[in-house]
């Protein structure tokens, strides 16, 4: 799999060692034709490998608009159509009008970057 990343960006080129655990974790439970959650996305880079591994298609959330935006170049510079990788900018802790977007139960597999202690608050 190449996966081309902008190192002109603000956000994760995925030569991180989480980044490089969370892929390889992908690659592992990842089955063609799943669903994809990809909170904290950051490049988009989960998202992205998801989506170049067989997902049919991923949703990416960020608090940062230029996460949003560097997300969207990395998406089309690896040749992915908008409709297979739709993203987000909100809190999907707190913020309804996101959670709603972004729906419920409806994943296949949730990949996550971030601090655990962010994490821990998803859970609720």
């Amino acid at each position: 799999m190449l996966l081309q990343i902008d190192p002109g960006t603000a956000f994760g080129t995925g030569q991180h060692e989480t980044t490089q655990l969370c892929i390889r974790a992908i690659k592992k439970y990842l089955k063609p034709g799943d669903s994809v959650l990809d909170i904290g996305c950051g490049s988009g880079i989960l998202s992205i490998a998801a989506i170049l591994l067989g997902a049919d298609h991923a949703v990416g959330t960020d608090l940062d608009e230029n996460a949003i935006i560097a997300t969207g170049e990395n998406r089309a510079v690896n040749g992915i159509p908008e409709e297979k990788l739709r993203v987000f900018t909100g809190n999907l802790i707190d913020d309804q009008k996101i959670k709603d977007a972004v729906g419920y139960e409806c994943y296949d597999l949730v990949v996550s970057n971030i601090l655990a202690e962010v994490i821990i608050h998803l859970q609720a």
